[in-house]
């Protein structure tokens, strides 16, 4: 299943807008690479797991940025609020 193409299927049906992150995080993600990248994941818990799933604190800021530049691109209302 294409849960983006879904996702926005469900926006347009709705008719309400949707802030797809999928190919900005991929492009935010690969042009870091492999390295540099780890840095926007949590890599270890207090048990040692790697977690390449959940944001650290600096990955969650940089795809909120990510948001808040979708927000301003499609002209939403919310934008005027914003800082």
């Amino acid at each position: 299943m294409d849960l983006p193409a879904e996702m926005r299927a469900v926006g347009a049906a709705q008719r309400v807008p949707v802030v797809d992150l999928t190919a900005r995080s991929r492009a935010l993600v690969e042009s870091r690479g492999p390295t540099a990248s780890a840095a926007l994941h949590l890599r270890s818990s207090v048990d040692g797991v790697t977690d390449n799933t959940h944001f650290s604190q600096y990955g969650a800021t940089r795809m909120a940025g990510l948001v808040l530049q979708s927000i301003r691109e499609q002209g939403l209302p919310l934008a005027s609020s914003l800082r």
